[in-house]
């Protein structure tokens, strides 16, 4: 999710409980003042009648067109202690003129007049009614907040995507920005400071990254070199040595000293070769044919380890096209193809197949899984063989997270299942 439409949905459910605290305030401090005003009206009226009671006057009828109702009763000594001398209350009160009970404010008094009778006097008028008072609150509540949350979000749209349009064009500079050819320059022209700031940290860390990049590139570019050439001069003067007169002795010394130095020179090879998958100096990229890769792979194996007597069987029933370096590419599947050969038994078989955007290597072998965690870690050899680096799936790995294809293991029904999801 993108940050301003954290930012919007946050201020959102904040504004959301912020308005519905207010609107509970607003709606209790309403039916205060309301309960207040009349209040103050009750007690007026509930003076006047006290004072006609106790002046002997006849109280007026209930019946008076002004919706008040009244009623006057005797009470005891006991009941004038126990009770409240002034209460308030909300109830429900039955008007004669409307015949039908209200909503009623009610104020009950109590007096005692000259004689030392004790009177309680409850004087009720009606007021608004608290529930549909609630739903028209909560209605206009709910029509602020909708209006109130489309205007928040445009503001803060607008506001959050003109402050931070230099930080998308920053985004997508780097995104674009390839170390292999060079630093380009930024164009993102900003009078925020912390912007400015970031732009010159990225333009910094993008520059020491290129010199890095290129420094390890001529590394890698004189290791192949300064390296390759002398183990290629060792094995050379020993294939001289082996011609020439030599016991049985020397010539099997002469001959584990070729086996070390080939395994070094193949070893060192692998290595400048993940450095460089690592470093990404395989830029070069173009349309593949995975089919026709697979095709060469297994003319190159099938006469190497005809020896084997292992069946191999093919079901490319898609051609499966994907942009990459099409020397990874043939390495990706060669490894694959080499290690069902190299790890599989006398007389076994090994079947490709390639349907929907995944390309399946069976091969028959050890009667037990692979360490399906570490099988693909550098050096990892499950069982050691001879003249085995434990580089090949390391580099097959690689490649794969280099062009994001997925590769899996599994073992089923004694098979070996090795799996490239394009």
């Amino acid at each position: 999710m993108k940050l301003i439409w954290r930012i919007i949905i946050r201020i959102s459910l904040l504004m959301s409980v912020v308005l519905t605290a207010w609107a509970i305030f607003f709606h209790n401090a309403v039916i205060d003042e309301v309960n207040d005003e009349t209040d103050d009206s009750l007690e007026l009226l509930s003076e006047n009648l006290i004072a006609k009671v106790l002046h002997g006057e006849e109280l007026p009828t209930t019946d008076n067109g002004t919706n008040n109702t009244f009623f006057l009763k005797s009470i005891t000594l006991k009941d004038a202690l126990s009770l409240p001398h002034i209460s308030y209350s909300n109830e429900n009160i039955y008007i004669a003129q409307k015949e039908e009970e209200e909503p009623s404010r009610v104020v009950r008094t109590i007096f005692c007049d000259e004689s030392g009778q004790y009177y309680q006097l409850t004087v009720a008028t009606p007021t608004v009614e608290t529930e549909d008072l609630r739903e028209s609150v909560t209605d206009w509540i709910i029509l602020l907040y909708a209006v109130l949350l489309v205007l928040i979000i445009a503001v803060c749209f607008w506001i959050l995507w003109r402050n931070m349009r230099p930080l998308y064009i920053l985004l997508q500079w780097l995104e674009n920005n390839n170390i292999s050819k060079g630093v380009q320059p930024i164009n993102n022209p900003t009078s925020i400071n912390e912007f400015k700031l970031l732009n010159e940290a990225v333009i910094r860390s993008a520059k020491h990254s290129e010199q890095l990049y290129m420094q390890q590139k001529e590394f890698i570019g004189n290791a192949s070199h300064e390296m390759q050439t002398p183990l290629a001069v060792c094995l050379n003067r020993l294939d001289l040595l082996i011609d020439s007169p030599l016991n049985e002795s020397q010539l099997t010394e002469v001959v584990k000293i070729q086996q070390t130095l080939s395994y070094i020179s193949r070893l060192n090879r692998e290595l400048l070769l993940l450095a460089k998958i690592d470093g990404g100096q395989f830029v070069d990229i173009s349309d593949i044919s995975l089919n026709t890769i697979i095709t060469r792979c297994i003319d190159d194996c099938s006469v190497i380890y005809e020896y084997r007597k292992i069946s191999l069987s093919t079901d490319l029933g898609e051609d499966i096209h994907t942009r990459a370096n099409q020397t990874l590419a043939f390495i990706m599947v060669s490894n694959l193809i080499k290690n069902a050969y190299i790890h599989n038994c006398d007389g076994g078989e090994i079947h490709i197949s390639v349907r929907n955007r995944e390309m399946t290597i069976m091969n028959s072998g050890e009667s037990a899984p692979l360490d399906a965690v570490h099988i693909f870690d550098r050096f990892y050899q499950g069982h050691k063989r001879e003249n085995s680096t434990g580089l090949g799936l390391a580099l097959v790995k690689a490649i794969c997270t280099l062009y994001c294809f997925r590769i899996s293991y599994d073992y089923i029904a004694e098979k070996h299942y090795f799996i490239i999801k394009f």
